[in-house]
């Protein structure tokens, strides 16, 4: 019973997660429409545990600005890519880090 139960959450998970599960190469493709300054990026599924009982699982994007924006507008931008993300992909659990 715990391995059916394991089985359906992870077939839940891996339908819930469809944006990032489609093809990176796309993803990235509207990144940089919707944002022409990043220079590159990346993506990946991230698992964390707080209390090592339960995984948490997170998206983590790696984000490289264009070195002649402003800092002031590079933040706005990373937080308006991370509204966008979150939009796009229907997931909640995004956080951006930035070079």
């Amino acid at each position: 019973l715990n391995y059916t139960i394991d089985s359906l959450n992870l077939v839940l998970e891996a339908t819930q997660n469809s944006k990032f599960n489609t093809n990176f190469l796309n993803v990235a493709k509207d990144v940089k429409i919707q944002f022409p300054e990043i220079q590159s990026f990346g993506y990946s599924k991230f698992l964390q545990s707080s209390d090592f009982r339960v995984a948490d699982t997170i998206y983590i994007a790696r984000v490289k600005w264009d070195p002649t924006i402003l800092d002031s507008l590079r933040t706005q931008k990373t937080e308006a890519l991370k509204a966008w993300l979150i939009d796009d992909s229907g997931l909640k659990n995004i956080e951006i880090v930035t070079d």
